[in-house]
Parts: C-alpha cells; structure tokens; sequence
C-alpha cells in the first residue's frame, strides 16, 4: 500500500473528526517531504476543517451528557447544529462522513463558492445561540 493509498483509511481511525485524522496525516507527509504546492490550501484544511471537526465532537458530548442527566432538549439542539456541520463537510469534500478530502501535496478539490461565507454565518449563529440565555 502506497502513501496515498492510506489516506481513506485515516477517516475511519476517528469517526467523530474524519477530517482533522485526514489533516494530521497529510501533515505528517507534507512535513517529511516538504511538498507544499499549494499554499492556498493551508487555512482550510489545517484551520476550518479541524476546527468544524472539535466542534461537532463538543457537540456530541454536551448533547449525550445532556441526554444522560435528563435534557433531552439540548441533545436535539446539539444534533441539529452537528447536522449543519455535516452539511458544510459535504459541499466542500462531496461526502458526509468519510470524505478523503486531503491529498499528499493539496487538496482534491477547491472550496466551491460561497463555502467561506456559509462557515462564517454557521459560526455567527452558533456564537450567538450558544451564549444567549434562556427564560423558561
């Protein structure tokens, strides 16, 4: 098996951030290599992807220890934010769940457009509902 040919095999090592294992190991190789082609390639990948990634995992943890201490509520608010995550992961990589997105040397595809935008206003929203209270 070559190089490349692993790189699938990274999205199954951590079910919860597919990306960021397909990140870390691009990393690994780009470190030893040195083959950064495309630069533009670096905030993406290393910044955004692991970043949605951390937070769909914090969100399943809040929402299954909210589940395990009675709050049923809050576990369906965190599935519904983690499920916009998902829907951003797929138009950037074309797959939901195991997406193989990095290559050694890039990226196998370019951010569509309006990606950017679509993160920043998911990040907006969520910064907004996660920190304002609530009157029962």
């Amino acid at each position: 098996m070559t190089y490349t040919q692993f790189i699938p095999y990274t999205d199954r090592l951590d079910y919860l951030a597919p990306l960021a294992n397909n990140v870390a190991y691009r990393w690994r190789w780009k470190s030893c290599w040195e083959l950064m082609r495309n630069s533009a390639a670096l905030p993406v990948h290393s910044v955004v992807c692991c970043e949605l990634a951390r937070i769909s995992a914090h969100l399943l943890g809040l929402g299954s220890f909210a589940m395990d201490v009675g709050a049923l509520t809050v576990f369906l608010h965190t599935f519904t934010e983690r499920e916009k995550i998902y829907n951003l992961c797929e138009s950037l990589t074309g797959a939901r769940f195991t997406t193989s997105y990095t290559r050694i040397g890039g990226l196998s595809r370019d951010l569509p457009p309006g990606w950017a935008d679509q993160c920043r206003k998911f990040a907006k929203r969520l910064s907004s509902t996660s920190t304002k209270p609530r009157r029962c």
